[in-house]
């Protein structure tokens, strides 16, 4: 499990679900990732997506290294991030998604 924090940073947890005596997931790691605070953190596929108050939206792999960035979108703090996705041997998807399988959901 991740969270994202005000500092920039994303907190690791565990998976076990809760301890035995009811307390709240293990921290396995902290990792600064950005100077800005992040306002969203989802998985899609085996990516991490990280949305931040600068209004980019960023993609990690699973050791949280940086894949691909996106910082165009000018719209102020990311508020949600979301997938589309259809079969990428669909007729639709290169009329949707100009030719892509996925398109990505970004409210500010």
């Amino acid at each position: 499990a991740l969270a994202g924090s005000k500092d920039g940073s994303v907190t690791v947890f565990d998976n076990d679900g809760l301890a035995e005596n009811g307390a709240y997931k293990r921290v396995l790691k902290l990792v600064k990732l950005i100077d800005d605070p992040i306002t969203v953190v989802t998985n899609f596929e085996d990516l991490v997506a990280v949305g931040s108050k600068d209004g980019a939206v960023r993609f990690y792999d699973s050791q949280l290294r940086i894949k691909n960035w996106y910082g165009t979108f000018d719209s102020g703090c990311v508020d949600s991030i979301s997938f589309a996705c259809i079969d990428k041997n669909s007729s639709e998807s290169d009329e949707k998604y100009h030719g892509h399988p996925c398109r990505i959901n970004v409210d500010c």
